[in-house]
C-alpha cells in the first residue's frame, strides 16, 4: 500500500494541497487483525486463569490426600504403639506364654513311643519337666499376688478432693444485698414483681428465662434469694482465693455480666485464682474466646474494674443516679486500653436525672 497521505505544492511551500488515499478492505483487515489479537489475548488470559484454578484445586487435593494419609499413618502408629505398650505391661503373661511354648516345643522333641531300652534316657528329661512346672506355678502365684495388690490399692485410693472452699455461702449471701444494689445502678430495676428486684440484664434465672419467672407475691428477700441461689455455688466453688466484700461483689457482677460458662472460661478468673488481681477484666464466650465489646460493654466493665480496685465504693452506689456511668464517653474512661479514674470522673458519676437504687428499690 502506498503512502496514505500525499502533499503537493505549487512551487511554494506555503501553497499546495494535501490528499489522502484509503482502502476500506485494508482498513477492515487491520481492524480484524487487532480484534483477533485482542480475542487471542482475552482467551489466553482466561485460559491462564483456568489453568491456575485447576493447579490450585490439584494442590488442595494433593494437600488433602497427603493430610489424610498422614493422619492415617499417625493413627496407625498410635495404635501400634498402644498395642506395644499394652504388651510391655503384660510382660508376666508373655513370659508365661513363652515358657508354655518352650514346653510344647520340648514335648514335640520327646519320642514317647521309644522302647524300654530308652527309658533311662526319658528319665533323664524328667527333672526339666518338674523345673518348668515349678516356674509356671511361681509365675501364676506372682500374677495373682500382683492382681490382688492392684485391687487393694485401687480400693484404698482416696477420691480426689475438690478445691477447698475459701468463700462460704454465708459470706456470699451477706454480700449479695450490695450485688442487687450495684445491679440496680448498672442495669436498672424491673417493676411489677411485687417488691422491686434488679433483674435487668439477666437472661436466665434458675435455668429458666427471666420472662418466665413469676415474682408476683414474693417479698424482696424471697425474690432476692431466687437470684442469689442461681449464682452462689458458681462463685463460691470457683473462686479459690479470699476476697474482700467489695471484691466479692465485683466478681459476682462480673460473673453475671459474663454468663456462667464465659465466667468459668475467663482469663480474669484464672488470674485471680493464681494470685494476680491486676489482670485485665474482659468478657469471654462459652468457648473461652474474647468477646468484641461495644461502648456500653466497655463502660460497664470500667465500673466493674473500678469496683474491683476500690476506686468506686460499692456502698456509694446506692445513692448514685442509675446509669450515670453511661454519660461518660469511653475515650475518657480508658487510656491506651487501660481503665483510668480521677476526681472528675468520680464527680460525674454522682450527676444524673435518674432515680438512685435507694429510691428505686425503696430501701
Amino acid at each position: 500500500m502506498e503512502n496514505i497521505f500525499s502533499v503537493t505544492t505549487d512551487g511554494k511551500w506555503w501553497k499546495g494541497e494535501i490528499s489522502m488515499r484509503y482502502n476500506l478492505l485494508t482498513l477492515v483487515k487491520i481492524v480484524g487483525a487487532l480484534l483477533l489479537l485482542a480475542a487471542i489475548g482475552f482467551g489466553l488470559y482466561w485460559f491462564g486463569v483456568a489453568v491456575l484454578t485447576l493447579l490450585q484445586a490439584l494442590w488442595y487435593g494433593i494437600c488433602w490426600i497427603a493430610t489424610g494419609i498422614w493422619s492415617g499413618l499417625c493413627w496407625l502408629a498410635s495404635g501400634i504403639w498402644s498395642i506395644l505398650c499394652w504388651l510391655a505391661s503384660q510382660w508376666m503373661w508373655l513370659l508365661g506364654l513363652l515358657l508354655a511354648a518352650l514346653i510344647g516345643w520340648l514335648l514335640t522333641k520327646v519320642d514317647w513311643k521309644s522302647s524300654e531300652a530308652k527309658s533311662d534316657s526319658k528319665r533323664s528329661w524328667s527333672w526339666i519337666w518338674w523345673l518348668l512346672g515349678a516356674i509356671l506355678l511361681l509365675l501364676l502365684a506372682l500374677m495373682l499376688v500382683k492382681g490382688c495388690n492392684n485391687s487393694t490399692e485401687s480400693a484404698a485410693e482416696p477420691a480426689p478432693m475438690s478445691a477447698p472452699v475459701v468463700i462460704t455461702a454465708e459470706q456470699f449471701d451477706e454480700a449479695f444485698d450490695k450485688v442487687v444494689i450495684a445491679r440496680a445502678y448498672l442495669d436498672g430495676v424491673q417493676n411489677g414483681v411485687g417488691k422491686k428486684v434488679a433483674l435487668v440484664g439477666l437472661k436466665f434465672v434458675d435455668g429458666r428465662p427471666v420472662t418466665d419467672m413469676i415474682f408476683q407475691g414474693r417479698t424482696y428477700d424471697e425474690a432476692k434469694e431466687v437470684i442469689a441461689a442461681d449464682w452462689r455455688e458458681l462463685v463460691t466453688a470457683n473462686v479459690h482465693v479470699q476476697l474482700s466484700e467489695q471484691e466479692l461483689v465485683a466478681i459476682t457482677l462480673y460473673a453475671m455480666r459474663n454468663g456462667k460458662y464465659g465466667f468459668l472460661k475467663s482469663d480474669f478468673l484464672k488470674a485471680v485464682n493464681a494470685g494476680d488481681r491486676n489482670a485485665a477484666m474482659e468478657l469471654n464466650t462459652a468457648k473461652g474466646t474474647k468477646r468484641q465489646l461495644r461502648d456500653e460493654g466497655k463502660q460497664y466493665l470500667w465500673v466493674l474494674r473500678n469496683l474491683w480496685n476500690g476506686n468506686i465504693s460499692v456502698d456509694d452506689l446506692i445513692d448514685m443516679p442509675m446509669f450515670s456511668y453511661k454519660k461518660i464517653a469511653v475515650e475518657q474512661m480508658y487510656d491506651n486500653g487501660k481503665p483510668v479514674f480521677n476526681s472528675t470522673l468520680s464527680e460525674r458519676l454522682n450527676k444524673g436525672a435518674n432515680r438512685t437504687p435507694r429510691e428505686a428499690l425503696e430501701l
